[in-house]
């Protein structure tokens, strides 16, 4: 519980170097619930995922803690990012 405390007031020290937002966006896209199959939904829930990754990355770039960010993303209620995903 305290370690769960603490991550939550997790912010990032500086900002994050291309490399490592290159691959924090692959590690947050992974857990996130995208269609396997091709067609329309697929292409949905990549530009959902998309954007809510963009959404994300701005506000840690404004200096919001990993508890807000999941709040926010929680109540946007998307289905490519339940709340077990968030």
């Amino acid at each position: 519980k305290d370690k769960e405390k603490m991550d939550n007031d997790l912010v990032a020290p500086r900002k994050l170097t291309e490399t490592e937002s290159t691959k924090l966006r692959s590690l947050l896209k992974s857990k996130l619930n995208l269609p396997h199959n091709d067609g329309a939904d697929k292409q949905q829930s990549e530009e959902d995922a998309g954007d809510l990754l963009d959404y994300a990355f701005a506000m840690i770039a404004n200096g919001k803690n990993v508890g807000y960010v999941t709040e926010e993303l929680k109540s946007m209620e998307m289905e490519v990012c339940d709340a077990a995903s968030a």
